[in-house]
This record gives structure tokens, C-alpha cells and sequence, in this order.
């Protein structure tokens, strides 16, 4: 069976979308797919002026779906958690 897996991202501004609460949409889109949801990967205080693969957490999921080691569906919530347009 597949998993899931989460990423969330807290901005310094943006503290009415708490972690907690991405998490838990989470684990909600999860369990609508019939997916367990595996690790979610946390980035908190980081705009998302920064392009994903230079942040921490973001770099280690994008690295780990490259190499396929964390399954090949990716569930994604609110798309702004990743990425402002025009950044890459």
C-alpha cells in the first residue's frame, strides 16, 4: 500500500495557518485517499520567497520524491504553503 506524505510551511506573518492546523488537514486529505499519511516535513518562520529546494525541509522531501524513497503520489493542500508565482 502507498503513503502519503506532508509538507507544511509557516511563514513569520502567516501565524493563522498553524502548523497544527496544515497537519491536520493533513492527515484529513490522507485518510479521504485511504492513504496512511507518513512523515510531514516542517518548515516554520520561512516565506515563500525562498524556492522549495533551498529550504530545509523542502529540499529533503523534493530529494526523497527524486529518488522515489517516499512513494510516487504527492498530496498537495494549498498550494501558496510551497511556492509564491514566479518562484522556482
Amino acid at each position: 500500500m502507498g503513503r502519503l506524505y506532508g509538507y507544511v510551511r509557516v511563514s513569520a506573518n502567516d501565524q493563522d495557518n498553524s502548523v497544527l492546523n496544515q497537519i491536520a488537514r493533513s492527515q484529513e486529505l490522507a485518510a479521504k485517499e485511504g492513504l496512511p499519511l507518513g512523515h510531514v516535513y516542517v518548515d516554520e518562520d520561512v516565506t515563500a520567497r525562498i524556492p522549495l529546494k533551498d529550504r530545509a525541509q523542502g529540499g529533503t522531501l523534493l530529494e526523497r520524491t527524486r529518488s522515489r524513497r517516499c512513494g510516487q503520489r504527492q498530496l498537495c493542500g494549498p498550494c501558496l504553503r510551497i511556492s509564491r508565482p514566479g518562484v522556482r
